[in-house]
């Protein structure tokens, strides 16, 4: 949907890393630690919007540890170092369970979707949290 001008099915693989370095990929991201937080933050971008789910990221280090994070948006300097001052598994556990949260805040806050339909995207985003 964020590229209805493009037919996604004939894209090459250049092209498609293209798209994906431009709008999903933040340069500061090569400057992370883990490579499970960064893969998760980048599918995490590729799935919700890159703001949405820098900002679970930063809800998740605000629970985790006092510091200058605000919820904004933004990856910059402050997020890229308390990203990398945290322990991974734990700062990991705690932005999959913020993820899940979002996901189930979707289900919960639009009624007047088709239940069904509802439950099967939750199922799979459920999914996708915990692959």
């Amino acid at each position: 949907r964020f590229h209805p001008e493009l037919d996604i099915a004939s894209l090459t693989i250049e092209q498609a890393k293209e798209i994906y370095r431009k709008h999903y990929w933040n340069p500061l991201y090569d400057a992370l630690l883990s490579q499970e937080i960064t893969d998760e933050l980048f599918d995490l971008g590729v799935n919700v919007g890159v703001r949405a789910a820098i900002q679970i990221l930063q809800g998740s280090i605000r629970y985790l540890s006092v510091g200058p994070v605000v919820i904004d948006g933004e990856f910059g300097p402050k997020t890229l170092a308390a990203t990398n001052a945290l322990e991974p598994t734990v700062l990991l556990r705690e932005f999959r369970a913020r993820q899940a949260f979002y996901y189930a805040s979707l289900v919960i806050n639009k009624p007047d979707g088709n239940e069904e339909d509802a439950k099967r995207f939750l199922l799979g985003w459920m999914r996708r949290v915990m692959a």
